[in-house]
């Protein structure tokens, strides 16, 4: 390995052998090497910091600038040497319009076998190589128990296997109806389950006492029942002569208002009756107005669209002649143009037509009198054709003008005047039509007259009278007794009100001693899976120990009340006894934590350099085949020096 302006090394390269003893005092640079070593692998010192400082300080402890920073190292993975380089440097830029550079921040180089990389691409082929955790865990002594123990302990059981709970169930029976209860769920969730099961009797049976207190507080006192009871049938039985006595002089009233309310029963049927008839009266005379009233819209509406169309008929006569005219107009040019076209005379052929086309000499009489000929058949044909569709034209335009002097016929063969005539007939006929008004309908109606009648016999009669009579005094003696009636049944109330409060409290205790029977089931199942806990940390423990022989492992702490609860803790051997981790002396803790690493090694089947700090306080450490790097404290060396 080697160093470059790295932590106040300038330069240092180290050739490492398989056990590299290197000593010096304290603050001379042994930790820097270790640090080193780390951060050339994944950019952190030996205390799993990514940011601390690497730079070289001057003597005012300040960052000297301009220094590459580097850490290389050679490494031998699965027989073949790979190099590795890390590069801090600082990056300087000079701005535009000056000449002195200004520091920017910093950047890491990193080269792989001299090839430079990309800071991912570097740590993935680190990554590959070894994993950070298990790399940490194989070069550092004290890196494993300085995790938490729940990681200490999933590590451990990884390595060892976990033990089964159906290897522990097959032991005894009480394990194996434990088993069975708890289903598909794990120990731990069922511990939960009975946990939430009994924090919610203990709640239910803290409630109890204060519940039957309270009922017992709410509780009436007892009484003579039977002394109440037959208060309450005396008043009942004075009460229903009373209501004897009053029912006597109601009787009458009963007729009296029956027979006023059957009076105004036959008022009301006569009203409605009546009120029906006239609504049916005005209904009839409503259909003739409107009858009346819809014909005369009509008429005048057929007034008003014959009107319309008289001025329309005048105007579609204009237009007709106009476009007759037009017609007519376009025959008197086609005329012009028969007699333009039939006065053509032939003028003959041109006089480049006499000549030949390829010399340009002369042609034959002959042939010019042949060409005169051809030429004149033609102009005759042409002329003929010409005024043949002339003519046709013409002749197009008679029936056409001939349908425009049919439709003006039609249209002056209609007289408005008479139409418009009939309906204002109409008009005058129904407005002199006289209505058959309301009262005449209903006069006509023998059963409207009947009931009017029958209406007026009943309300012009007298009603009958009614005798007055005085039942207040008997209703007033009744209104007291009820109230004392009332006054008993309060008290008897009280009579069902105690014996809901004992039906209460008895169930109250039911429950209790049923919330206790179940607590009790519960407790005797949680110490079940305590004994269950138990055999399974001893078969655990035991089974990872075997692993071990200059340290120990407690899975399993045991409390004051017996209840187990998981650990880990590490166990050295000092002076013949077991004793925690911490309270270890410096060489037991380091050589059990090379036994750790050996373990761990072999499980990964990965060796690293093992670097062992404190080295002095060990007279022997424990073998390894990993390669060993031993850090002294040397009050003598006041720089560095190594040692094979």
């Amino acid at each position: 390995m080697s160093l470059q302006n790295f932590k106040g090394i300038k330069s240092l390269e180290i050739d490492f052998s398989e056990t590299t003893k290197i000593y010096g005092d304290n603050a001379t640079g042994k930790t820097t090497l270790v640090d080193a070593f780390t951060w050339l692998l994944f950019g952190k010192d030996s205390t799993d910091r990514k940011d601390f400082s690497i730079k070289t300080l001057d003597t005012q402890n300040k960052a000297i600038h301009k220094l590459d920073h580097e850490v290389s190292g050679a490494f031998e993975v699965n027989g073949e040497v790979i190099n590795l380089r890390r590069v801090f440097r600082e990056k300087w830029v000079t701005r535009r319009g000056s000449d002195t550079p200004e520091l920017q921040g910093h950047e890491t180089l990193f080269f792989w076998n001299d090839v430079p990389l990309q800071a991912g691409e570097y740590q993935q082929k680190v990554d590959a190589i070894i994993n950070e955790q298990t790399f940490r865990m194989i070069t550092n002594p004290m890196y494993f128990n300085s995790l938490k123990w729940q990681e200490r302990r999933n590590i451990l059981t990884t390595i060892a296997g976990n033990v089964s709970d159906n290897d522990i169930a097959a032991t005894r029976s009480d394990f194996q109806s434990l088993m069975a209860e708890m289903g598909n769920k794990t120990l731990d969730e069922y511990k939960k389950q009975l946990a939430a099961q009994k924090k919610k009797l203990k709640d239910e049976l803290a409630l109890i006492p204060a519940r039957v207190d309270e009922v017992s507080r709410n509780t009436p006192e007892a009484r003579e029942w039977k002394i109440i009871q037959d208060e309450i049938d005396i008043l009942n039985n004075q009460i229903e002569a009373i209501d004897n006595q009053i029912a006597d002089a109601s009787k009458s009233y009963e007729a009296y208002y029956a027979s006023k309310q059957q009076r105004l029963s036959k008022i009301n049927e006569l009203k409605t009756k009546i009120s029906d008839i006239e609504f049916k009266g005005r209904q009839v005379f409503s259909a003739q107005l409107n009858e009346k009233q819809a014909a005369i819209d009509a008429a005048k509406k057929e007034i008003e669209r014959l009107n319309k169309a008289k001025a329309n008929s005048s105007r579609e006569i204009d237009d007709l002649r106009k476009s007759i005219e037009l017609f007519k107009d376009e025959q008197s040019k086609l005329r012009e143009e028969w007699q333009k076209v039939n006065e053509e005379q032939f003028q003959g052929i041109h006089a480049d037509d006499c000549k030949c086309f390829a010399c340009g000499q002369e042609l034959q009489p002959d042939k010019v009198q042949a060409k005169q000929s051809e030429a004149l058949a033609r102009f005759n044909a042409n002329k003929e054709r010409r005024l043949a569709a002339i003519v046709d034209e013409g002749k197009s335009y008679l029936p056409r003008i001939e349908n425009l002097e049919r439709q003006i016929s039609n249209i002056q063969h209609v007289s408005y005047d008479d139409l418009t005539g009939k309906q204002e007939e109409i008009i005058r006929s129904w407005e002199s039509r006289k209505l058959e008004s309301v009262q005449a309908i209903l006069s006509d109606n023998q059963e409207y007259h009947q009931a009017v009648k029958q209406l007026q016999e009943i309300e012009s009669s007298p009603e009958q009278e009614l005798a007055p009579s005085d039942n207040s005094s008997l209703k007033l003696k009744k209104s007291g007794l009820i109230s004392r009636m009332d006054e008993f049944k309060r008290q008897l109330a009280a009579k069902e009100q105690i014996e809901q409060a004992n039906k209460r409290k008895e169930e109250l205790l039911r429950q209790e001693k049923e919330f206790s029977k179940q607590l009790a089931g519960l407790e005797k199942v949680e110490f079940t899976i305590a004994e269950f806990t138990r055999a399974k940390v001893d078969m655990l423990e035991s089974k990872i120990n075997t692993m071990f022989t200059a340290v120990q492992f407690r899975l399993f702490d045991t409390q004051l009340n017996g209840g187990l609860v998981e650990c880990c803790d590490t166990l050295v051997n000092t002076n013949g006894a077991w004793v925690p981790w911490s309270d270890g002396n410096s060489a037991g803790r380091i050589n059990a934590g090379i036994e750790i690493i050996n373990v761990l090694s072999a499980y990964y089947n990965q060796s690293a350099p093992i670097w062992i700090d404190n080295s002095e306080s060990i007279t022997s450490i424990k073998h390894t085949q990993a390669q060993r790097i031993e850090l002294y404290v040397s009050e003598s060396d006041k720089s560095l020096r190594i040692a094979s």
